[in-house]
């Protein structure tokens, strides 16, 4: 008798069917938590950038400003005569895929760290297939990133 060493092609064929079967299953799950994970990616990102632009207001004495331009996010601060620099640049889109809508588009921090003119509070809502997440700007400048309300 003949010693059997492999695998036959109908084994090896049934093996690659059930794997694709459960692959198949598993897509869409797997699509949902990379989509609820861009979210997540996309407002810790605009909370540190957020908290960012607080910072330099403070360390430089000087009003510095959250932009919010489509799904771009900048820090820019005053240079004292009149002209604005860029502190900090960040696509959203590119790096996350999810898309920013934002009640204000220009959060602004004073000397203090003090938020300048947001009555009641701005909003900066980030959204990808279906998920949002969001992060407000409320009282004197304080960013809550975990209490924030969808309702803008």
């Amino acid at each position: 008798m003949r010693q059997r060493t492999g695998f036959t092609f109908i084994e090896i064929l049934i093996v690659m069917i059930i794997a694709g079967i459960v692959l198949a299953m598993a897509m869409p799950r797997l699509g949902t938590a990379t989509s609820r994970s861009d979210v997540r990616s996309a407002k810790r990102e605009v909370a540190a950038y957020l908290s960012r632009a607080r910072a330099t207001a403070i360390q430089q004495g000087r009003e510095a400003r959250f932009v919010v331009d489509g799904n771009n996010i900048r820090v820019i601060v005053d240079n004292g005569d009149g002209t604005w620099a860029i502190a900090a640049d960040y696509n959203v889109s590119a790096e996350t895929g999810a898309t920013l809508q934002a009640s204000r588009n220009v959060v602004r921090f004073d000397p203090r760290g003090l938020a300048i003119g947001n009555t009641p509070f701005a909003t900066i809502v980030a959204t990808k297939n279906g998920f949002r997440d969001s992060v407000c700007v409320i009282g004197l400048g304080k960013i809550d990133s975990d209490q924030c309300s969808l309702a803008n």
